[in-house]
């Protein structure tokens, strides 16, 4: 038996047309899940940043039972001291209640969130032990971008 003149190897056109369209429908889906994770990813520095910082807090008021009024009296950096690569500055603060406030400034590079809504807060009340209990205020942060450690 002979073989044809032309050969039927390859792809032909609809073939190739529907591969391309896959890509883009998956393409289409992986993006905003993508730019939701970098932005969660980006938050989470200023957590991270944030557990030495929440240490000491709480020595300070277990030591002094009050809630420190500033970074220097925490044993802190100063804030513009605490930035990186998102994290503009920390700052802490004290309200009343023996409240501890630790503010973790965003820059405005932060990917998914906004340049004026970039603040998370960690607040710490006392609790029944003389030490704190630390609690995550997301702020107008969209919640899809918060980390899970401050939902």
């Amino acid at each position: 038996m002979e073989k044809p003149a032309w050969s039927e190897s390859g792809f032909n056109l609809i073939e190739l047309m529907l591969v391309i369209l896959l890509i883009g429908v998956l393409t289409a889906l992986a993006l905003p899940a993508y730019r939701a994770y970098m932005a969660r990813a980006a938050l989470s520095e200023g957590l991270d940043m944030a557990v030495s910082i929440q240490m000491n807090v709480s020595d300070y008021y277990r030591r002094t039972g009050a809630a420190p009024t500033g970074n220097v009296s925490a044993g802190a950096q100063a804030p513009s001291d605490l930035q990186g690569r998102y994290v503009n500055s920390i700052t802490i603060s004290a309200s009343g209640d023996d409240m501890a406030i630790i503010k973790i400034n965003y820059t405005v590079q932060t990917p998914g969130v906004s340049a004026g809504f970039a603040t998370l807060r960690l607040t710490g009340t006392p609790g029944s032990m003389g030490d704190l209990n630390w609690a995550c205020d997301r702020g107008t942060i969209d919640s899809r971008y918060v980390p899970g450690r401050c939902r």
